[in-house]
């Protein structure tokens, strides 16, 4: 994700979003679960993501960020406290890295 400009950057936003909005529990379960990946790494999906919401918004960047803080929550119904407490630390990295 660091490495990615240009033509390869704007698809790969809309599909860290998509997979942060769908699949959130593998997701968290990603960084939570597995030590391959690190706080950097997760940093670097919130900012591809935060990226994504500036692109695609138009001037709508919160209300962008609470649909996809409602969508990763509804995604994740069965989750338990340690996993929302996740969700709630990739969003707020999101929005400190959103504009």
């Amino acid at each position: 994700m660091t490495k990615a400009d240009g033509a390869y950057a704007e698809p790969l936003g809309i599909m860290a979003r998509q997979f942060v909005e769908t699949r959130t529990k593998e997701f968290i379960n990603y960084f939570r679960n597995e030590s391959l990946l690190t706080d950097i790494d997760l940093d670097e999906w919130a900012k591809t993501v935060a990226a994504e919401i500036e692109i695609s918004s138009s001037e709508r960047e919160r209300e962008e960020l609470k649909m996809l803080t409602e969508r990763m929550k509804l995604n994740c119904e069965k989750c338990d406290e340690r996993q929302i407490k996740a969700i709630n630390d990739f969003i707020n990295r999101v929005e400190r890295n959103g504009p």
